[in-house]
C-alpha cells in the first residue's frame, strides 16, 4: 500500500514539472527566454557579448510539446548561458560564472 502511495505521489510531481515546463516555454520566444534568465542574474540583452544563436532562431516561438532544438551559448562578461535537457527531455536555459572560483571545500 505504502508503494502504490509513493508512485502515485511521484506521478503528481511529475505532472506538475510538466505542467511548469510547459508554462515555462509556451508562446515565447528563445530570445524572451535569455533576457528572463539573464534578468534573473541582474543581467540585460545589451551584456550579450557573443551567442551562437542566429536572428531567426532568437525569434522562433515554443508550443506546449516542444522544447528548446537549438544546442547553443551565449556568454556576457560574467556568465556562460546554454540549454541543458533533464531525464524527460525537458530543456532548460541555464548559466554558470565565467570565473569559478574554488576554495578548499569546493566551489564559491
Amino acid at each position: 500500500m505504502a508503494a502504490r502511495y509513493e508512485e502515485k505521489c511521484r506521478l503528481r510531481r511529475i505532472a506538475a514539472i510538466e505542467k511548469e515546463h510547459k508554462r515555462y516555454l509556451h508562446g515565447k520566444s528563445l530570445k524572451t527566454l535569455l533576457i528572463e534568465e539573464l534578468s534573473q542574474h541582474d543581467e540585460t540583452w545589451e551584456d550579450v557579448l557573443y551567442t551562437t544563436l542566429k536572428t531567426a532562431q532568437l525569434e522562433e516561438k515554443y508550443l506546449d510539446n516542444e522544447g528548446i532544438s537549438h544546442p547553443f551559448l551565449l556568454w556576457t562578461e560574467k556568465r556562460v548561458y546554454t540549454v541543458t535537457t533533464n531525464d524527460c527531455d525537458d530543456t532548460w536555459i541555464v548559466s554558470l560564472p565565467r570565473n569559478i572560483q574554488m576554495n578548499d571545500e569546493g566551489f564559491i
